[in-house]
């Protein structure tokens, strides 16, 4: 078994990173597959399905979005949906 260089998640947070955006778990930085065409499109289907119910439904999508899930762990989803009003600060 290969040894692993672990990174703390504070430094993992401040570093920038060309397209993808790796994952981020317990002190590992993970490489992400980049997509095709197919996968594109599918996420575009999906923002446009929920960008459909933002009025009706408050909801809104964004596409690869980092999230948190505990402290050693970050992941970045292809597609995420939240309830509620968007933040226009960004």
């Amino acid at each position: 078994m290969a040894n692993k260089t672990l990174l703390p998640v504070e430094e993992d947070l401040t570093n920038r990173f060309d397209r993808p955006e790796p994952d981020y778990v317990d002190g590992e930085i993970i490489e992400r597959n980049v997509g095709s065409i197919r996968h594109f499109k599918a996420q575009q289907r999906l923002l446009e399905f929920f960008g459909s119910l933002k009025q009706s439904c408050s909801l809104f999508g964004y596409p690869e979005v980092t999230l948190e899930l505990s402290p050693t762990r970050y992941r970045v989803a292809d597609v995420v949906v939240f309830r509620g009003v968007p933040d226009q600060s960004s």
